[in-house]
């Protein structure tokens, strides 16, 4: 995972699965997220944000609404995820 793709069409579904995982308390006590982060490169096909085009997390809105945020800083950080997360 790399801070510069954050916000794209794989976090949506990695961070609605989560979500819901953890929004159906029975199934788990528990849940942790530990991303490997790697050093940026200049490759182009990690910056996929259409999420018309995902194939799952798109209903979810307010954290395509996040998502879309956090990716269009300056200088995205897989650590404003936490926001999302914390007001749910």
């Amino acid at each position: 995972m790399k801070d510069q793709y954050f916000g794209d069409i794989r976090d949506l579904f990695k961070f609605d699965l989560a979500f819901h995982i953890i929004a159906k308390g029975h199934l788990v006590r528990r849940f942790t997220f530990i991303p490997m982060l790697t050093s940026p490169d200049v490759r182009p096909d990690g910056r996929q944000r259409d999420y018309t085009k995902a194939k799952a997390g798109k209903s979810n809105q307010p954290l395509k609404d996040h998502l879309k945020k956090c990716g269009d800083e300056a200088r995205p950080d897989i650590r404003a995820i936490a926001g999302y997360f914390t007001a749910k």
